[in-house]
């Protein structure tokens, strides 16, 4: 599309997409609004619904985006211990403030790291079966 964002799928253009979302922070959306010849968050999506080979590698980013998150979770948890000050006694003492403020920052990465990768950083696991009406009723016919 002449003057617009991309929507035809080339292996190099999605490498791409898949090299800056590994490395980085932002939202997909964030991600290719700041990058005018990335097509938009919504051609991405609908690429990787539709191309198995994409879809594979964006994973493999998300996984690695994840495992940055987890990393920078680490650097947050660390910094608390540079949060101190200096009383009116001479005392080196941990600002409560800062601490505060860094659970905060804390608890924002672990929450982001967790949509990022529920499989390996989520609460919970969730196992779906899918069963087939004609073979429970066999089944429960052959247990009789």
């Amino acid at each position: 599309m002449a003057g617009g964002r991309p929507t035809k799928y080339s292996k190099e253009l999605a490498d791409e997409i898949c090299a800056v979302v590994s490395k980085n922070f932002d939202s997909l959306m964030r991600i290719c609004a700041e990058r005018p010849h990335f097509p938009t968050k919504e051609t991405v999506l609908e690429w990787r619904r539709i191309n198995k080979e994409f879809s594979a590698a964006y994973d493999v980013a998300k996984r690695t985006q994840a495992e940055l998150t987890s990393e920078k979770l680490k650097e947050v948890n660390n910094k608390v211990y540079e949060y101190t000050y200096i009383d009116q006694h001479g005392n080196k003492k941990i600002d409560p403030g800062a601490v505060a403020a860094a659970k905060l920052e804390s608890d924002n990465v672990r929450f982001i790291g967790i949509k990022l990768a529920q499989h390996l950083y989520g609460d919970k696991t969730e196992t779906v079966v899918t069963l087939k009406y004609e073979d429970v009723l066999r089944q429960l016919k052959n247990d009789k």
